[in-house]
């Protein structure tokens, strides 16, 4: 399999990967500046950081590759409908208000636990009730969070993938 490679200034193809393409990220990828990645796999090099700002998207279709690290601000979009390998964070970074205005929150993350988020108000839905939530946050489920003061959120590890149900 041949993979294009990203050194941090050009492409080795001359393009950036697109369909059914691989791209290796050599060096640090800003998408917001670099452009948006439409791949089938996308390996990322240990060190090496992919950023994915607001309005900047990347899309993965069977493989995200994460030796270094991805991380995904407030606005960006990082789809992934294959699996994620590598022993490489993926972090989402969810801007949230104050003034206990209550926020949907999901995790996009697996296994993350409730305690990490410091919300002051937290609440599920059991399918006839609200209730208040304990250890880990399930990936298909939306909480309702309200927080004093405005707070960024961070997730961190390995993303959910694939399709998601919920009966509650």
């Amino acid at each position: 399999e041949v993979i294009n490679t990203w050194d941090g200034t050009t492409w080795s193809d001359g393009v950036a990967p697109s369909g059914t393409q691989s791209g290796r990220l050599a060096a640090n990828y800003d998408a917001a500046v670099e452009g948006n990645l439409y791949s089938n796999v996308i390996k990322i090099s240990a060190g090496v950081k992919l950023t994915i700002d607001p309005s900047s998207r990347v899309y993965v279709r069977e493989e995200l590759e994460v030796e270094g690290e991805v991380i995904v601000n407030e606005g960006g979009e990082l789809v992934l409908e294959g699996i994620k390998t590598g022993t490489g964070p993926v972090v989402i970074n969810r801007s949230v208000p104050g003034a206990l205005a209550y926020s949907m929150v999901g995790s996009p993350i697996i296994g993350q636990s409730l305690s990490t988020i410091n919300a002051d108000f937290v609440y599920g839905f059991d399918g006839s009730d609200y209730v208040v939530p304990t250890g880990d946050l399930s990936s298909a489920e939306g909480y309702f969070m309200a927080f004093t003061d405005p707070k960024e959120l961070q997730f961190s590890g390995d993303p959910v993938t694939g399709d998601l149900s919920y009966s509650g």
